[in-house]
């Protein structure tokens, strides 16, 4: 082998490496992020985050079913074809705060629809938010 090609395969080596190390991290931050015990703000209850999921959730074409459980919104959606649905989830625990960032887990990646119904409940909680200040 080569000299050049020993270097490369070594820069390829580390990469991998590093990437590898990332992810790790990536996956050990999440666990914390989620593991960091929930609270609602003092002025916003659970009943006032339920109504801003509804109102949210209202005109969006194929969302059939929502449900939220805490800081998790959950909903099902009608698949273009009308022939099955489709499931997803969106986490707004941010290290234990209602901050209105949001992760999404959705069965269907190539959808728009979750990340349309979490940034109108992100804007929301944002104008809800500034309101009890």
């Amino acid at each position: 082998m080569a000299l050049f090609d020993k270097i490369l395969t070594a820069a390829g080596l580390a990469a991998a490496g590093f990437m590898a190390g990332k992810l790790i991290e990536g996956i050990g931050e999440e666990k914390r992020r989620k593991n960091t015990p929930f609270h609602f703000p003092d002025n916003i209850k659970q009943s006032d985050f339920n109504h801003l999921v509804e109102f949210s959730a209202k005109h969006i074409k194929r969302l059939t079913n929502i449900y939220v459980d805490g800081h998790n919104v959950y909903g099902t959606v009608r698949s273009q074809s009308g022939i099955s649905n489709w499931e997803f989830r969106l986490d707004f625990n941010d290290y234990g705060i209602l901050s209105g960032k949001y992760w999404c887990y959705s069965r269907n990646t190539d959808s728009t629809i979750p990340n349309r119904l979490g940034d109108k409940i992100k804007d929301g909680l944002g104008d809800l938010l500034k309101s009890i200040c």
